[in-house]
């Protein structure tokens, strides 16, 4: 007799799992994300997800504003790509690093404001403001001129009158100076293309000259150090000078010049042959800038001197040389002008 049986079906599974599990752990700082999709924005902690057996796993990874990427370990190495094949478990380790910041100042003078990009310092006007920015990070600087007032320039980590941007790579100050757009001029001849009109002269070795060379605008410029001739000489002594009133409505007073300094010295530590900028006030010598052999130059190089000190004063301004008896340095001295700003 025929016996009927039951009939089995059994399913045997597959020896390894369909997907594997990759584990991310992520340092304060910066955030982790894969591709495929799995992992997204992963910050601070440990993440995970199943990815299919054998997958191609990329890991991108973002760092916070303070903080910069240091490295991978597990899985991956270095601070380059990671992607890691999803052939068993794996775990990936990313680190990122504090990179501080750098304290920014900047000094405004009255009549403008100044603001910087990326943001932290806004419309800071007429004193001192000052953010701290990432280290690394370039700033631009921002200028606006008040009503009346127009942009003198910068100093400090910027210079000119142009843009200024500074690398954070160290605390950093910037000064942006304005000065009122109503002007007066106080001296006279400035540039001496009248000869000695309005100039006193004394003692040898100061002299001015319409028809020499190497003027810088106009013809005509003082010199000191030299013959009349223009021929350098040695022990010179002499000044040039020239009085002005300086009101005590102004908002602020410079003496600005130009001098051209050619030597024949050789050294580059010892002051041999001088020009002193002196103002007289009362009776009293005010030394206020000294050039020398040592500032020797290929052509005009500007200077300035905050005279606001003195509104409400007669004052002197005197250029004075004095030279010793060893090798000859001339000084050349043009565009001298006395402003006063209302």
């Amino acid at each position: 007799v025929p016996i009927s049986c039951p009939s089995y079906f059994i399913h045997f599974g597959s020896s390894s799992s369909s997907s594997k599990t990759l584990t991310v752990n992520v340092s304060t700082g910066g955030s982790i994300s894969s591709s495929p999709a799995g992992i997204s924005n992963c910050t601070d902690g440990t993440c995970a997800a199943n990815f299919a057996t054998g997958t191609m796993v990329s890991l991108s990874k973002q760092a916070t504003s303070g903080y910069t990427f240091s490295g991978w370990s597990g899985a991956c190495s270095g601070t380059g790509s990671c992607s890691a094949s999803m052939d068993q478990s794996r775990s990936v380790t990313a680190t990122f690093q504090n990179v501080g910041t750098k304290s920014l100042t900047v000094n405004v003078s009255v009549g403008g404001f100044v603001s910087s990009s990326p943001a932290g310092i806004s419309n800071c006007i007429g004193g001192t403001c000052s953010a701290n920015f990432t280290t690394g990070t370039v700033v631009s600087l921002s200028k606006k001129a008040a009503s009346g007032y127009t942009f003198g320039g910068w100093s400090g980590a910027c210079s000119g009158t142009g843009s200024c941007s500074v690398t954070m790579d160290q605390a950093k100050s910037v000064t942006a100076t304005f000065q009122p757009s109503v002007t007066s001029q106080l001296l006279r001849n400035t540039s001496f293309s009248d000869a000695y009109a309005y100039w006193e002269q004394s003692g040898n070795g100061a002299y001015i000259t319409t028809t020499l060379s190497k003027y810088r605008t106009s013809p005509g410029y003082a010199f000191f150090g030299a013959s009349s001739f223009g021929t350098p000489i040695n022990s010179a002594s002499g000044y040039l000078a020239q009085t002005v009133s300086v009101p005590s409505t102004a908002v602020s007073v410079s003496l600005t010049f130009y001098t051209y300094i050619t030597t024949e010295e050789l050294t580059t530590s010892v002051q041999h042959d001088k020009l002193f900028v002196r103002v007289i006030s009362g009776g009293t010598s005010y030394l206020k800038k000294t050039r020398s052999n040592l500032n020797k130059s290929s052509g005009y190089v500007g200077n300035t001197i905050d005279l606001s000190s003195f509104r409400g004063q007669t004052v002197t301004v005197r250029f004075e040389v004095l030279t010793d008896a060893s090798l000859p340095t001339t000084f050349r001295l043009d565009d001298v002008l006395v402003t006063a700003y209302f």
